[in-house]
Parts: C-alpha cells; sequence; structure tokens
C-alpha cells in the first residue's frame, strides 16, 4: 500500500462510513464496490472512525448521497457528459451512478491517487488524474476527451480554503464551454461547529471557507454564472434506520441552513 501523510489517512474515513451505512442504513445507501473493499483497507482504517457518533456517520455518508443524486440528474438530461470529481479519495460514485456513457475524471493528490489505483481499478471511461486541484492543468486533460457538458463535483474540499481561492477555482472552471459545480457548504456557524470535529478526528488542517449568501457569493464570481441550487443538506435524505437524536440533528440543521448543497452553472 502506498505511504500517506496523516492528512491523506482521514481518506479512508468516508468509504468506512459508507460500509457502515451500506449494513446499518440500506435505504440511504447501499455501495456494494465499498463492501468489497472491506478486506482491503489497511488493519488501521477501521478505527479511524473512532471519535465519530451516528451523527457525523450519517453526515458524511449523506455527502456521498447527494453527490449521487445531482449526477445522475446531470446525466439523465447530459448522458454523454464529463463527470469530475475533484479531490476524490476512495469515492465510489462510478459504480453507483454511471450510465454507460459519461466519462469520469478522478482527481486528487498523487499519493491518494497511487492508494486509489491499488484498491479500485478504474471502470470503463474512467481516468485517473493526479495533481494539485489549483493547478488548472487537469482541465486541459478533461477537454483532450473532446468538449461536452461537464459537472464537477468538490465534496468536502472547499472547507479548507479561504473564500478567494474557492472563487478562484470556479472562475476557472470558464474554460469549459458549459460547467456546473456541485459542492457541500456549510454557514459561518456551522463552520465553528464542524472545525470541532475535524479536530476530534484528528485532521490539522483549519476550515476557513462558508457560505451564508448564496447569491452574494456567485455575484462575485468573474464571467456568466448563475446559481441552480442552495437546498438543505438533509433534504431528501432516507432516515429510516436512523437514531432519534440523529433525526433530530439533520431536521435542526437543515432548520438553521447550517449546511447545503449548492449548485452552480458556468459559461464562457
Amino acid at each position: 500500500m502506498a505511504e500517506l501523510s496523516e492528512l491523506s489517512k482521514t481518506l479512508y474515513i468516508p468509504l468506512v462510513g459508507r460500509i457502515y451505512a451500506s449494513r446499518h442504513y440500506p435505504s440511504m445507501i447501499h455501495d456494494p464496490k465499498a463492501l468489497g473493499l472491506e478486506s482491503s483497507l489497511p488493519e488501521d482504517a477501521a478505527t479511524m472512525n473512532r471519535g465519530q457518533n451516528e451523527y457525523t456517520m450519517v453526515a458524511s455518508v449523506a455527502r456521498s448521497v447527494n453527490m449521487d443524486r445531482r449526477i445522475r440528474q446531470f446525466l439523465a438530461v447530459h448522458p454523454d457528459a464529463a463527470v469530475i470529481s475533484v479531490g476524490c479519495g476512495l469515492e465510489t460514485t462510478y459504480w453507483r451512478c454511471d450510465n454507460g456513457r459519461a466519462l469520469w475524471f478522478e482527481l486528487d493528490l498523487p499519493e491518494v491517487i497511487d492508494v486509489r489505483r491499488e484498491l479500485l481499478d478504474p471502470g470503463e471511461r474512467q481516468f485517473l488524474v493526479p495533481g494539485d486541484m489549483f493547478d488548472y492543468s487537469w482541465i486541459d486533460r478533461v477537454k483532450r476527451e473532446g468538449e461536452r457538458p461537464t459537472i464537477v463535483v468538490v465534496s468536502g474540499v472547499f472547507y479548507y480554503f479561504e473564500e478567494a481561492r474557492v472563487v478562484d477555482f470556479i472562475n476557472h472552471l470558464a474554460a469549459f464551454e458549459a460547467v456546473r459545480v456541485v459542492f457541500d457548504s456549510t454557514s459561518s456557524k456551522g463552520l465553528k461547529l464542524s472545525q470541532a470535529y475535524v479536530k476530534r478526528m484528528k485532521n490539522a488542517s483549519v476550515m476557513r471557507f462558508s457560505l451564508d449568501d448564496p447569491t452574494a457569493f456567485v455575484g462575485r464570481l468573474t464571467g456568466e454564472a448563475r446559481l441552480v441550487e442552495h437546498t438543505p443538506y438533509y433534504r431528501g435524505i432516507d432516515r429510516r434506520g436512523v437514531g432519534l437524536v440523529t433525526r433530530a440533528c439533520m431536521r435542526l440543521s437543515d432548520l438553521l441552513r447550517m449546511v447545503s448543497m449548492t449548485a452552480i452553472d458556468v459559461r464562457r
């Protein structure tokens, strides 16, 4: 197994969460590919979710469910699209959502891509792209496969960067003829609570980005950008099997708009 930095080791946490949820909340998510990886994980992978409770586990899994839903909706309209997963880690979206026609690009740091290559053989029409998300040469790599409708999913990543870098990233997406960027975001109040969770999971990164006014945020983008949605995070998430306390936390989060799913269309 490729050697990982302490930060990159956190890539196992969402995978272990999906394995757990596939067994305990199968109506929320059923991820056979993740289940099949369980025996291949390093010995300490299962312990990486120590410090989590049911709510934080569900929050992690809900991110995958939310991204799946929006990818499927996009592919229903644009079946030959390009799907780009930024900070892909060990996400298994391709095996849950592939329609047999789309192109899939998995972007992450080289050390993470090395682990991904060992554990997950790329599927048909799936490309592994090692590199820094802010080194925009990956855009040229995607475009070499031909111009097509594109959806860029940024899952659990923007939190760790200043707003100026997030704006710069989205502005660079205008290099595509037409692109939709989908990401999860937290309010400024939610950011404070999320930072406490990050520390508990021994992630040394500092969370910086929050989003309270999505319309104002889109107004800071250059070029032609349109807000598609800014939707409460747990809307439409199947709660069967989830405990009462966790359900209450989910309802409160949505009521206070603490975490949201945001989608923005960008054009040249």
